[in-house]
């Protein structure tokens, strides 16, 4: 996913938060990490996947099931989409609150499990910000830009946690219903 020019701070924090992970410049041939945005399936290999598209929340365990299955992920950097905005900022924080919350649910964690991501959930955001910095300094994608939207980026951070901690104690609720 390329970024637009943007305008403002915060369509810079979606994108970044969004597409942390497939940030160019991307590599052609064979991977394991595939953005959401801009897929195309084989009609007869999507289908073997029905179970968990009938779910409604297939997006985190789709692609986990088909490598664990051997199926195999190609990149093609030519095939360019923008992340466009502008992006409101306070309906941007109830989306990613909606998905965390949706995200964990949908886990299947133990109880054990669910404990132990609580425990260490304040930990959560500075590991996450670590991350994403990683990827843009190795990636050489927009530094400036990631260093100016740092402190946006901490409420961001917050209410994805929370969302997840909300999803493991009270479970998906509506969430799905919210996420747009």
């Amino acid at each position: 996913m390329a970024p637009q020019d943007y305008d403002r701070l915060r369509d810079w924090v979606v994108y970044f938060c969004e597409y942390n992970n497939q940030m160019p410049p991307w590599q052609d041939g064979e991977t394991t990490s595939l953005g959401s945005a801009n897929i195309a399936y084989k009609r007869e290999v999507l289908l073997r996947y029905k179970d968990l598209l009938h779910t409604g929340y297939w997006e985190a365990g789709l692609h986990w099931r088909m490598l664990a299955d051997g199926i195999k992920f190609r990149s093609a950097p030519k095939m360019v989409v923008y992340h466009c905005g502008p992006f409101n900022f306070g309906y941007y924080l109830e989306q990613r609150f909606w998905f965390s919350r949706a995200f964990s649910s949908a886990r299947g964690l133990t109880a054990a499990k669910k404990l132990v991501y609580i425990c260490l959930s304040p930990l959560l955001p500075v590991l996450l910000a670590v991350r994403m910095a990683q990827r843009v300094v190795k990636q050489n994608c927009h530094v400036g830009k990631f260093i100016q939207i740092l402190p946006l980026l901490v409420p961001v951070l917050l209410v994805y946690v929370t969302g997840e901690v909300v999803g493991y104690v009270a479970g998906q609720g509506d969430s799905l219903l919210r996420v747009e």
